[in-house]
């Protein structure tokens, strides 16, 4: 028997400081998550180093983008 639970989908996200989001999911739970763990890495340089750039996120697929 599999103890896993379904993955629930981003509804909305809103920038907050720094490198905070507080998301909305599917099931209508929030939280508040910094994301700044995550956004290591060459890939990710622009978006540490432009504070507009993070702000422009937005959900696709159920995910932020």
């Amino acid at each position: 028997m599999s103890h896993l639970r379904p993955l629930v989908r981003v509804r909305s996200v809103k920038p907050l400081d720094r490198f905070r989001v507080h998301l909305e999911f599917e099931d209508g739970t929030q939280r508040e998550a910094d994301l700044a763990a995550y956004l290591r890495g060459p890939i990710f340089e622009p978006i540490r180093n432009d504070p507009a750039l993070f702000r422009s996120m937005l959900v696709k697929g159920g995910t932020v983008a």
